[in-house]
């Protein structure tokens, strides 16, 4: 339809044309003996031109047709059918598809042309074009029309998004002396690679991006598209309120008078973060007590699984911009120790928390041990329940299951009550007083603080 409604409009404005034309060279040729002229009174020329005219608006309605915009659009109007079908995997197949075959025309940096980017903008679109009114979601739209122009701000702003990211980091390199030596880049870096972590939901209301930048020298760092104050001031180096407290710290860096900031790229990989023994894991959860308390004493919240990076053994807090909460507040947790999910010793295998445990401790777990479908009745030391535990840690995190096999649910309780020595003899109170003092004289740059309304 959308096709045939564009070549008659051309086909119309090509016929009128031609008539006047053709009615102007008629006119000429009784006018004068020229034979190049007297030619045009025939209508080859004429047939000519509407064949060009033809091909040359076939050409700008095949392109148009076929833009990522309208391929998008055209899968927004079929997406009931695929829904009745209960066939959304497809649809998720043939959006990414349309992505993948397009993506040129988003016309990004080449150092973002990677499957995961397009992996997270076709996500983005499905779940724009799919999601399940009974879902209860806040972001369901019913009409396609307003779909269609939410899809149009995503693709724009997408592309906009991320070269305003590449010429920031890119003008920071080169004349940011100080951003330089914070993370010890060389004065000649450049952008290598850039990949999307995932949306940064604490932004007025809007969703932007966080970027992971790699540079030619294949050294990473993250791109916040926020004020880091909060970060700098509670983790944010030796100088931080963890640092004074030996609490996990990490490099940040807040762009001063502008918007946005960088941090360390922290990794999550199994050969720095595995546990062999019970007094490793025990010194782990130890580490998560003594954060709780020094988060307590602030106001810190929102630390769930997708806001703790688990290093070197050392749960790092990437997102603290939930802080000075009202602690008073029968409402107000940190979500730490949270066993069921968003807690922060609760896992997904795209979190990055994770923490792996050897098969030898493992083996030494005596507790009964479940799955989501049946009670294990193998003995502890069996290879199948070594690795069923495994992974439900990987995909679930420490709770539930684990930790009743481990038989830590008492030791957990103890920690997250701040119960053990160690944790009370963590001295907080004189160093949240002065972080409490900055925090609140920054406020302004801080999106989520002070929420006095809670009640």
């Amino acid at each position: 339809m959308y096709i045939r409604n564009s070549l008659n409009n051309i086909l119309v404005n090509s016929y009128e044309r031609l008539i006047n034309i053709s009615t102007f060279l008629h006119h000429t040729a009784h006018n004068t003996k020229d034979f190049a002229i007297k030619m045009f009174k025939n209508y080859t020329f004429a047939s000519l031109a509407v064949t060009g005219a033809i091909g040359w608006g076939g050409i700008h309605v095949y392109q148009s047709y076929t833009s990522l915009n309208n391929s998008i659009y055209r899968l927004t109007d079929s997406a009931n059918e695929y829904k009745k079908k209960n066939k959304n995997n497809e649809l998720k197949s043939k959006i990414k598809l349309v992505v993948t075959q397009k993506w040129s025309q988003l016309e990004l940096p080449e150092a973002c042309n990677n499957q995961e980017n397009i992996n997270y903008l076709s996500l983005k679109l499905f779940h724009l074009i799919y999601i399940n009114p009974d879902s209860k979601d806040d972001s369901y739209v019913q009409s396609n029309e307003i779909k269609k122009v939410i899809l149009k701000n995503i693709l724009n702003n997408y592309s906009n998004f991320i070269n305003m990211v590449l010429e920031r980091i890119s003008s920071d390199l080169k004349n940011d002396s100080e951003f330089r030596e914070l993370f010890d880049f060389a004065e000649n870096s450049i952008v290598h690679g850039m990949k999307i972590l995932g949306d940064e939901s604490h932004v007025g209301g809007s969703n932007t991006i966080c970027v992971q930048i790699s540079l030619n020298d294949e050294k990473k760092i993250v791109y916040k598209p926020r004020s880091v104050v909060s970060e700098k001031n509670i983790c944010g180096g030796d100088e931080s309120y963890f640092g004074q407290l030996g609490l996990p710290t990490y490099l940040v860096y807040d762009k001063k008078g502008q918007n946005y900031g960088y941090c360390e790229y922290l990794t999550n990989i199994e050969i720095s973060n595995t546990i062999n023994s019970t007094k490793d894991l025990e010194d782990l959860f130890e580490l998560y007590g003594k954060i709780e308390k020094a988060g307590r004493e602030i106001g810190l919240s929102d630390l769930h699984y997708d806001n703790v990076i688990v290093s070197n053994l050392r749960p790092h807090l990437i997102d603290t911009e939930v802080v000075l909460m009202p602690t008073e507040q029968e409402i107000y947790k940190t979500h730490l120790f949270s066993l069921d999910r968003p807690g922060a010793l609760a896992a997904t295998d795209k979190s990055k928390n994770h923490f792996w445990l050897t098969t030898a401790l493992i083996e030494t777990f005596e507790g009964p041990h479940w799955t989501s479908d049946s009670r294990l009745t193998d003995k502890p030391n069996s290879e199948h329940r070594v690795e069923q535990i495994k992974e439900e840690l990987f995909y679930g995190g420490f709770t539930g299951a684990v930790l009743e096999a481990a038989q830590m649910e008492q030791y957990i309780q103890t920690v997250s009550q701040m119960e053990s020595e160690a944790i009370q003899g963590l001295d907080v109170e004189n160093h949240a007083s002065d972080v409490r003092k900055s925090l609140a004289h920054q406020k302004n740059r801080i999106i989520l603080i002070d929420t006095e309304t809670l009640s």
